[in-house]
Formats: structure tokens, sequence, C-alpha cells
């Protein structure tokens, strides 16, 4: 089994291996579990796995689904209904893509069948107490709270009249503020003084910038005023000073 215990990946291989105890060497491809399918499963070595959360109680054996947590099982190491690069693989996600985090033991016994179904006597092994996690990893977009570029700093990298705006145009306050200005009354479609998601929606997309971010933080969208876009700090490329990067956003 893998020596990595945390894992932040939708499907993780955690490298077991179980080998029937009466296999001799030189049939190794008979009895190792790696090499097995469902049918092989069927008429030789086979595993009964489960999974579920260390920390909570005993999941049900009704709770059970078929890879898939946090309540898993996992017959034979293996899902043939996968595509074959990820068939040894578990699949850490819900159906809606998302991480099903925590703390997780495996528990599987293992036991060789004839062709008929019967069970060979004196063959089996099982373990109990393999745990490994499910974390979260890195967001894959930082929060404009935390990531040091507002709303309003996108929309005004985001246009042209600002980003391709003169040095000298920069060193004027008055026409450095009068195009910041018309660019946020351009866009505020119903004159209400702000930028809603939509209007701010319109702009990137107008300007033929990716809008993944916005659409990622839609729920958390606060409506941008002039007064955000007017104290934005944020300085297109040129009006910035050689040696000082502190106002410059990507």
């Amino acid at each position: 089994a893998t020596t990595q215990s945390v894992f932040t990946d939708a499907e993780i291989d955690l490298e077991i291996s179980v080998m029937a105890g009466a296999c001799g060497s030189s049939e190794p491809s008979e009895c190792n579990l790696l090499t097995t399918t469902n049918g092989r499963a069927v008429k030789g070595l086979y595993c009964d796995v489960k999974i579920s959360p260390t920390t909570n109680s005993a999941c049900a054996s009704s709770d059970f689904s078929e890879n898939l947590l946090p309540c898993s099982s996992w017959p034979n190491f293996i899902d043939e209904s996968k595509a074959t690069v990820y068939q040894k693989t578990l699949t850490t996600t819900d159906l809606d893509g998302n991480l099903v985090t925590g703390v997780y033991t495996l528990e599987y016994t293992c036991g060789w069948k004839f062709e008929t179904g019967v069970t060979f006597p004196g063959i089996s092994t099982s373990n109990s107490d393999f745990t490994f996690t499910v974390a979260a990893d890195c967001s894959e977009w930082l929060s404009p709270t935390t990531s040091g570029a507002s709303h309003a700093d996108t929309f005004l990298l985001s246009a042209p009249a600002f980003i391709e705006m003169s040095r000298d145009t920069c060193g004027n306050p008055v026409n450095f503020d009068a195009i910041k200005e018309a660019l946020f009354r351009e866009y505020d479609e119903d004159v209400s003084g702000s930028l809603s998601y939509d209007e701010l929606f319109n702009a990137l997309d107008t300007h033929d910038v990716d809008t993944s971010h916005l659409e990622y933080y839609k729920s958390s969208y606060s409506e941008i005023l002039l007064s955000h876009v007017m104290s934005s700090n944020t300085l297109p490329l040129k009006c910035q000073d050689e040696d000082d990067f502190t106002n410059i956003k990507f």
C-alpha cells in the first residue's frame, strides 16, 4: 500500500496489492489482485472492500455506494465502469465533483473462490487499519479579499482606455480621474450609481477578458460603487515607477 496518507486529488491510487497465500511465485498473474478483473475474481482471488469515515459512527450496510464516498464499497479494488486509466483508483468526489473530505478507514477481506462460487477454505486475508485523509487543496481561485485585487481593480484593468493610458495622463490627476469615471458611467447602464454583477460581466466580456473568476464568486459579489473605482490604487503598467511594483495587478 502507499505510504502517502493525505490526498487532494479526485482520483487516488492507494497502491494496495493482495496475494493469495496458497499461490506459488510461478503464477503471480493468477494470484495478484493488481492484475485481476471482476470477471477473474468470480473464479479466483476476490476482495470485499469497504471504506467509511474514521471519526464518525460506522456506516450502515444500506449506506454503502460503489466507489462513492463517504461510505464506499470497492469490490476487488476496481471499478470497470470507469475509463481504463482510472479503473483501479478510488474516486474521492461526490456526484457534483466536490471532494468528500475527511479521514477514512479502509477495510478488506479477501479470499479465493472456485468458478462455482464456492469459497476455498483456509485462504483468506483481511486488514482493517489502513487509514487515509482526503483534504481540500488550494482553491483554483483567490478571493478578491485575499488576492489584493478587487472587482473594481479588475474592471479598470480590463478596459483598454485605462491600460493604454499614457504616462502624461497618469501624471495629471484631473485627466486620470476623468477616464476612470467615464469608464464607470459607460457600464452603469441603469444609472444606479453602482455596477451590478451583470454590468461588470458585460464590461469584462466586452473587453474580451476571462469571466471565470467573476462567475466563481457570483454568490458573494458586492456591487461596485463609483467611489470604489475612483479610490482604486491600481495603475496601468506605463504609469508605474520602474522600481515600484506595489500597485501592479495581474
